[in-house]
């Protein structure tokens, strides 16, 4: 499982030019926080509510685009209003 999440992790980082956007990815994606959880408790580190949302538009937009839509072990990375 462990070796699966560094897959897509490493999938997600390459989709992303900015160290800034690769923590805003790890927040939302792996950590599971909410746009308004990470500009709570990370607000010099990310910015605004609107950067945090068009990250995670650009990472399930390029998910899509390469056609991934779920994890090697079957766990839906891209939500299914997204695929709609």
């Amino acid at each position: 499982m462990l070796a699966t999440w560094v897959i897509c992790s490493e999938r997600i980082r390459g989709m992303l030019p900015t160290p800034r956007e690769q923590r805003v990815a790890y927040l939302l994606f792996h950590c599971g926080l909410h746009p308004e959880d990470i500009v709570r408790l990370y607000p010099q580190e990310v910015g605004e509510r609107q950067d945090i949302s068009r990250v995670r538009r650009t990472v399930i937009g390029r998910l899509l685009a390469s056609g991934i839509t779920h994890a090697p072990t079957g766990q839906q990375v891209v939500p299914e209003e997204a695929t709609d």
